[in-house]
């Protein structure tokens, strides 16, 4: 279904984009005219400003205009171009439609009316159209194709950008594409000149070795800091913006101050506009690019930002530049009172701007539920200021392309909710007061795949207006086939997830049953772990959700020659409680391992237990520099056998299993550096490391690769799972 989808709205996109390009001043001998007639001070009737609606109607002036066009045009082709144009102009500024036919009506009666410019009435009001001199014709047709080629850089320099971002994505889905149909040869290649383009390039944070870790700016603003690839495709977009707003100005205008002011602002107008479909288009959770890159939501999200940041600063001038211009030619009271596009135009840049503002990390982390509200009616209204900005000027394909791309995005979402059922039933439980579990009931139209997510919208009177992205996974005992529920764990923060713990606690027996929801999903897609030699996962807290969906995918097909360990770092023995019996489901598998790290001080007599016998068997492990393993082979086998014959659904404590059989490190913080350091030294044959975690945790695991990279002949790859949203 989502196919024919794509192929139906970007085929009405291509068309608009077509469209796109017939739109600006399309006749220097048009608009050269209608500055000529326009020139006659106090002539026809109208206005010095604003009266285009005025001109329009008036066969006075509009004889002027096309006498001007039919003398001075070369061939029939410009006199229909020409015409064309001023039809089009009036039609958007002035409110009347006039056809090709007319045109030749106006002409003819205005051929034998003509007077020149020196003849005409001391009146306020010409009566008779004016012939318009070569003379004048000739500087005004230089001023009009200046303003032309304008116009086209404007369009031109929009769609160069365009083209900058068209040339990433192909690079990138070519990339993606020789994954895919050379991965033997691809997961193979190493060199000292690819791992140099990978450690410096590719892997590395831009600065300060901070990618999860938001970066501060004046010790006020945070900004999400991307990779160091990232930072450099940003870069260029940014230097190619900046280009494009300052080069090739050739401005021959007496005029010239005001001259330059119209055309900054209008080239950074049209700018602006061409950005729009690809700032939306970036912004979708269902955009077609993310499975022909690979690249993930995350990923299209930070390019989204600084799209919508260059849009905002182009409107920004754009609207400074023309707002000067109407304040020296004493116009902007008029404008404002007379000119409805005007007034859209200004809602739309104060709008624009304050979601650039509210869009800053700070405020979309603290209050996410506010940011997500306003930020929608924020690009409500500025969509239908814009239509309507646009609406008297003719660029509104780009417009239009932006809604294609809005309604395109709005149709997925609801499929994919009427695909996974409506509605659906969830469970909502929370062990240890501290991580709420849900489980949900869905169609099992889909396949649930590791790397998935989806978004749930609880159906009740305080929580039904958000939706909220969390991993999904598999529950322990669910059927293969079918995938009839799903299940997510959930950190009760500010907000939606903290009035849902709330709920749970309130109800007499801690929890909630037969809950209707909405299920938005899968996204999300599977990382390439599988194929490596060696495999290495890191959790951080309530990222074991992600990690947990790829090996438990392992435990059910096992590679009998393929190393896999898994570290999974925790605040307390208390989160053994919801997530106990995965990690015994884990364990079934004598191929990995399995390091619980808790980092905390323990205080209950349980855990002083569980602490002075996970210390006793501590000793118990070994080093062993020529094995990737932490701990002897032996010693895990010999436990395997053990854990076998544990029946994960037994109603005793899961915790108390793990005690006597996983290796849990209390009151310990391992050192997550060095662990991705021994394990890249010790790989033998290709090594894959995947991480979900806090910030920091990520930051450090990427920080060890990077600097170690070197330190191993065999392919090294690193993966990573969005920890926060």
């Amino acid at each position: 279904m989502l196919p024919i989808i794509y192929f139906i709205f970007f085929t009405l996109g291509f068309i608009q984009l077509v469209g796109c390009q017939k739109i600006g001043v399309t006749s220097a001998i048009g608009l050269g005219c209608w500055n000529c007639a326009q020139g006659y001070i106090s002539s026809f009737g109208c206005n010095e400003t604003l009266s285009s609606v005025c001109r329009c109607h008036s066969p006075q002036f509009m004889g002027t205009v096309v006498a001007c066009i039919y003398n001075h045009a070369h061939d029939t082709n410009e006199i229909i171009e020409a015409s064309l144009f001023v039809r089009k102009f009036c039609k958007y500024n002035g409110g009347i439609d006039i056809s090709g036919d007319d045109v030749k009506r106006i002409y003819l009666n205005a051929s034998t009316n003509l007077t020149s410019p020196a003849n005409r009435t001391n009146s306020k009001q010409t009566v008779r159209p004016i012939q318009v001199d070569q003379t004048t014709f000739q500087s005004q047709y230089k001023a009009a194709k200046v303003a032309k080629h304008q116009y086209c850089f404007g369009s031109l320099f929009g769609i160069a950008l365009l083209g900058y971002w068209g040339f990433i994505l192909l690079c990138a889905a070519v990339m993606n594409l020789l994954r895919f149909k050379f991965s033997c040869q691809l997961d193979t290649m190493t060199s000292p000149w690819v791992d140099s383009m990978r450690k410096y390039l590719t892997l590395p944070a831009t600065i300060n070795g901070k990618h999860g870790i938001p970066l501060r700016i004046l010790h006020t603003f945070t900004i999400s800091a991307p990779v160091r690839g990232q930072s450099i495709i940003i870069l260029v977009y940014v230097i190619l913006n900046l280009l494009a707003g300052l080069l090739f100005y050739n401005i021959n205008h007496p005029i010239r101050r005001e001259t330059m002011l119209r055309y900054v602002g209008i080239r950074t107008g049209i700018i602006s506009f061409t950005q729009l479909p690809l700032m939306m288009l970036f912004a979708c959770r269902n955009n077609p690019f993310i499975y022909i890159t690979g690249w993930s939501y995350h990923t299209f999200n930070l390019y989204h930002h600084w799209i919508g940041r260059m849009v905002a600063i182009h409107a920004l001038i754009h609207g400074v530049s023309l707002t000067v211009m109407a304040v020296m030619d004493k116009s902007l009271a008029l404008r404002w009172q007379n000119v409805i596009n005007w007034r859209f135009g200004n809602m739309a840049l104060f709008v624009c701007l304050l979601s650039v503002l509210l869009s800053g990390r700070t405020f979309r982390v603290h209050v996410y539920e506010a940011f997500s509200l306003i930020h929608k009616i924020i690009f409500i209204i500025f969509l239908v200021g814009i239509y309507r900005h646009c609406l008297d000027f003719g660029w509104m394909p780009w417009v239009n392309l932006t809604l294609v791309f809005y309604l395109y995005e709005r149709l997925g979402r609801m499929l994919r909710i009427l695909w996974t059922g409506v509605p659906c039933k969830a469970t909502f439980t929370s062990p240890d007061g501290d991580i709420i579990r849900c489980k949900v009931k869905v169609s099992g139209r889909w396949e649930l795949k590791p790397g998935q997510f989806c978004y749930i919208r609880v159906l009740n009177e305080s929580l039904f207006w958000q939706n909220h992205p969390f991993t999904i996974y598999q529950p322990v005992g669910n059927k293969i086939q079918g995938y009839d529920s799903i299940q997510m764990a959930i950190k009760p923060k500010n907000g939606a997830t903290k009035r849902l713990a709330q709920q749970i606690a309130d109800h007499p027996a801690k929890i909630l049953t037969d809950v209707p929801v909405l299920i938005e999903g899968p996204y999300g897609y599977r990382q390439p772990i599988y194929k490596y030699d060696t495999v290495f996962f890191l959790a951080g807290g309530i990222g074991v959700t992600a990690i947990y969906s790829y090996i438990s995918e392992m435990v059910k097909d096992p590679n009998p020659n393929q190393i896999v360990c898994f570290i999974w770092v925790v605040p307390d023995p208390s989160v053994l409680e919801w997530f106990g019996s995965e990690i015994l489901n884990i364990m079934n598998n004598s191929n990995i391992q399995v390091l619980i790290y808790t980092t905390r001080s323990l205080f209950s007599p349980l855990y002083q237990q569980e602490s002075t016998t996970s210390s006793e068997n501590s000793k118990e492990f070994v080093e062993d520099e020529e094995s990737v393993f932490i701990f002897s082979e032996k010693d895990y086998q010999e436990r395997h056998k053990q854990i076998q014959n544990i029946n994960v659904s037994q109603k005793f404590s899961s915790r108390m299993i793990m005690r006597k059989y996983a290796h849990i490190f209390y009151d310990e913080r391992p050192d997550i550096k060095q662990k991705v350091r021994d394990y890249i030294s010790a790989s033998n044959g290709t090594l894959g490391i995947l991480s979900c975690g806090p910030p920091t945790f990520i930051d450090n695991i990427r920080s060890s690769i990077v600097s170690n990279i070197h330190e191993s002949t065999s392919r090294i790859d690193y993966f990573e799972e969005a920890f926060s949203w």
